[in-house]
């Protein structure tokens, strides 16, 4: 895999450079700030600029983008881009000189349907904010010095399905799920926090930090970050998966110890969302996400040459104590 990846590779680049994405991309999010972000390094001095809407995977380039599932955006974003940025931009470096006034990253922030422009991505007046874990599945500003943690019971025979109805394909509308259709789930760990008081906007890179432990040698955790609206609405805005065994290292897989606690890190995919007043931030723990991860078996095993007998339930505990302080961190403009 470090062969194929493409991202090292974009070096000696001399063109101006129009990296777009979409919040909803189902197939490759990551990939939009990863090529932007080494060309930005490795490139210094082109014109490198960034552009995420409220679109699928391409989805800026075809048809009309005014809504996506139940999201309604109250313009065609797809027009808007295709018009104010993308003809411009071609204009100017293939048909004219080359100068064009367009923001280094043009950013759409979801739940308040508003363009953002920035000089650099993420935008250095973005701040910090962590939100900690803590006793009756609640979030915090600050570390809890509370109970050990919580625990859930993981079983492989039945895997937390990733969307909702009869899977027979993927649905890009996954992406923005109301995640209710897994509300009689013991297996997932969900913390509120406060309704917010005004209108908070978080993004940039969320990084996840879990303090866990469990009864196998082996685990995934998937983080969901939900914009748990007024009606109770559990709106999906980002999630991504860490199989444990490549917590330290993606080359070097290394086996957890039943029993012990161990720190795991990781980092979602960017986001700029809006959480309207009365809205509540909801971060989902789960260990599963099928068929879209593979069944982890909770061993420290090929997976891919498991048997059913590998396949073991297991008890995952994730903490927050003050020595253990499990927390999300965003960043807020």
């Amino acid at each position: 895999w470090k062969a194929r990846s493409a991202p090292p590779k974009l070096k000696d680049i001399k063109c101006a450079v129009l990296t777009v994405g979409g919040w909803f991309d189902a197939e490759d999010l990551y990939g939009t700030f990863s090529t932007y972000h080494h060309i930005e390094k490795q490139n210094p001095g082109i014109q490198n600029n960034l552009v995420v809407g409220p679109w699928t995977h391409g989805g800026w380039s075809y048809g009309r983008w005014e809504q996506f599932g139940r999201l309604k955006f109250g313009s065609d974003t797809g027009k808007f881009y295709q018009e104010e940025i993308e003809f411009p931009f071609f204009e100017a470096h293939l048909r004219g000189e080359g100068k064009i006034e367009q923001p280094e990253a043009l950013i759409y922030a979801t739940g308040s349907n508003e363009w953002h422009k920035f000089t650099e991505w993420p935008p250095k007046s973005m701040k910090p904010r962590p939100f900690y874990l803590a006793d009756g599945l609640t979030l915090k500003g600050d570390a809890d010095a509370g109970s050990e943690g919580d625990s859930y019971l993981v079983d492989p025979a039945n895997p937390i399905p990733f969307q909702s109805g009869r899977i027979n394909n993927r649905r890009d509308t996954y992406m923005i799920e109301d995640q209710r259709f897994l509300s009689d789930r013991k297996d997932i760990l969900r913390y509120d926090s406060k309704p917010f008081d005004k209108d908070t906007t978080l993004g940039g890179p969320v990084e996840v930090d879990l303090y866990i432990k469990t009864t196998g040698t082996d685990a995934d955790f998937i983080v969901k970050v939900i914009d748990k609206e007024a009606d109770g609405t559990e709106g999906l805005i980002r999630w991504e998966v860490m199989r444990a065994k490549f917590r330290d290292d993606a080359s070097k897989p290394r086996a957890l110890k039943p029993g012990q606690v161990e720190r795991v890190r990781w980092t979602l995919p960017d986001m700029l969302h809006t959480f309207k007043a009365g809205h509540r931030l909801q971060i989902q723990v789960q260990s599963s996400m099928f068929p879209l991860i593979d069944r982890n078996p909770n061993q420290f095993l090929n997976i891919h040459k498991a048997k059913p007998e590998d396949f073991k339930k297991a008890t995952i505990t994730v903490l927050h104590t003050k020595d253990a302080p499990s927390k999300i961190t965003f960043g807020q403009l």
